[in-house]
């Protein structure tokens, strides 16, 4: 399995797409690893014929994360693509302010 990009999305959430073989597998299982590519955990898996996936998991903060698939077959198991990573934003509010105007009711400025 080639692994083609990793692409930064809008909050936070991460594309990878790879290139498939000619042989469809059974499915991919995609991995994740998070500050540095030595503790990769499965973070799923999806159908032989997809050739993309987005992680929406990720937190608010910056993050460097990295990813590695492999194509999984009844009878076989393809050796793990290239590691690519991405580094996230920080998307916490540097300016959020919250007015108290009741014991149930939070206003969140514009």
């Amino acid at each position: 399995v080639t692994l083609r990009s990793v692409t930064l999305l809008p909050a936070n959430q991460v594309r990878l797409t790879w290139e498939a073989p000619a042989t469809p597998p059974d499915f991919y299982l995609i991995e994740r690893a998070v500050g540095s590519p030595s503790a990769f955990a499965v973070l799923g898996r999806v159908g032989g014929t997809a050739t993309q996936f987005v992680d929406e998991t990720l937190p608010a903060t910056p993050l460097t994360v990295f990813y590695r698939l492999k194509a999984v077959s009844r009878t076989s198991e393809s050796p793990y693509s290239a590691v690519g990573n991405v580094q996230t934003a920080d998307l916490t509010p540097a300016d959020l302010s919250v007015t108290l105007t009741a014991a149930s009711r939070i206003i969140f400025p514009d």
